[in-house]
């Protein structure tokens, strides 16, 4: 007999358990099955004390992972893209020997460089002077500020605006072939372009 009371007594906590679980509690039907039930108004034992509860097996420490944040659609959105790097996009162009005066071929790529430009209205540009090996230094970074303003002008007549050119003279200082003959100098002198 108290066999049987004890596990009506347990059918019912369950009962209620669920109802309690499910936030069922302030409706009216589940008022009344609680009354049925004669749970209504009793004290209601607790969960530890009628629900045998599974043993706490203890697990190592765990390193969490690095976090991730994710970002939101309008960040990636936003940020710019990179346009390519000016040192691919612009061709560089060349010179005779100890002139600064534009050649034909050299104001061909000047134009083509220019369309890039207008089309990449962000992007800051330095103009690099370079000379053969032939001459002093002094001389020869005179001639290469010479070429890279000579370029600036006709990009600036060209509708690129100032503010986004800076010129520099390495001279005979970074030449892109070591070698000692024409074949070799007509390589080095120079303007070239990289990022400011």
């Amino acid at each position: 007999m108290a066999s049987n009371r004890k596990t009506a007594s347990g059918v019912r906590s369950a009962l209620l358990m669920i109802v309690l679980s499910l936030g069922l509690s302030g409706c009216q039907s589940c008022r009344t099955l609680g009354e049925r039930l004669g749970l209504v108004g009793r004290a209601v034992p607790t969960v530890e004390s009628e629900v045998p509860q599974p043993p706490v097996v203890a697990t190592p420490l765990q390193t969490p992972g690095p976090v991730v944040q994710e970002k939101k659609v309008s960040e990636v959105a936003e940020r710019p893209t990179q346009p390519p790097q000016v040192e691919e996009a612009l061709k560089t162009v060349y010179f005779d020997y100890d002139s600064s005066v534009l050649r034909e071929d050299a104001r061909r790529t000047l134009d083509q460089n220019v369309a890039w430009l207008k089309a990449n209205p962000g992007v800051r540009i330095q103009i690099e002077g370079h000379c053969d090996e032939r001459g002093t230094e002094e001389y020869n970074l005179a001639l290469g500020q010479r070429r890279a303003d000579a370029v600036k002008q006709y990009l600036i007549k060209s509708g690129i605006e100032e503010s986004r050119l800076f010129t520099i003279s390495y001279g005979k200082a970074r030449p892109v072939d070591p070698g000692h003959n024409e074949t070799a100098w007509a390589k080095n002198r120079r303007a070239q372009f990289s990022r400011y």
